[in-house]
């Protein structure tokens, strides 16, 4: 019998290369079948595209964060939180010096408490 084989991983655009999420929280008692340990790197992967998205198109991924769990796969915490792993502090630097300046062009007044959230979880990343 043969193993079967791993979820492929979807990509979304981007200049970094994604690395292998591992769930969020492996000490979960409700992380003991496959199904949610898929939904969490799905969850995880989802947070990050979003992230790499938001100085490019920060109106639009304002628009789908989730103000109510800040926490969630879409939440600002993850959104706004400079959510990659295996980059390097020059490329989180760099990053956060994009995405600031986009965030806070958004004059939206719809997104008004996402634009702040958003902002302060960036600096304070």
């Amino acid at each position: 019998m043969t193993a079967a084989a791993p979820p492929t991983i979807p990509s979304c655009p981007t200049d970094v290369p994604v690395a292998v999420l591992a769930p969020s929280d492996t000490n979960h008692p409700c992380q003991t079948d496959k199904e949610s340990s898929q939904a969490d790197f799905v969850n995880g992967l989802l947070g990050i595209c979003l992230a790499r998205a938001l100085p490019r198109n920060p109106s639009t991924v304002l628009r789908v964060t989730d103000l109510a769990n800040e926490d969630g796969a879409l939440g600002v915490n993850r959104v706004c939180g400079v959510p990659f792993i295996e980059t390097t502090r020059a490329y989180n630097n760099a990053y956060k010096r994009r995405t600031i300046p986009a965030v806070g062009r958004v004059r939206d007044p719809t997104l008004a408490m996402a634009r702040a959230k958003c902002l302060a979880r960036l600096k304070s990343s």
